[in-house]
């Protein structure tokens, strides 16, 4: 399951509910996969690195092995590690 995240998802006073969203238990505010939870998230764009809430929660994702995947321009102009490219055929 790819679930599409928006960045009003990601803005700091949501992210506890953006780990529900996506089917994640949580425990001591960390996220955990379970049988209901999403196994990619798709972002447009991704946050800033200046915003620390957002990279954290992603990152937090993939340690739990949620992939994130984000358009190749959008990685070339802010890398996110372990983040997947998503190119078209053509390139």
């Amino acid at each position: 399951v790819i679930s599409a995240v928006t960045p009003e998802m990601l803005s700091e006073e949501n992210i506890k509910y953006f780990y529900n969203e996506l089917g994640c238990k949580t425990a001591v505010g960390m996220p955990f996969k379970d049988l209901a939870t999403s196994d990619s998230i798709f972002l447009r764009s991704l946050p800033p690195k200046e915003n620390v809430a957002a990279r954290t929660a992603l990152r937090r994702l993939v340690e739990v092995s949620t992939g994130i995947i984000v358009p190749a321009e959008e990685l070339e102009k802010d890398p996110l590690p372990y983040a997947v490219a998503l190119m078209d055929l053509d390139e």
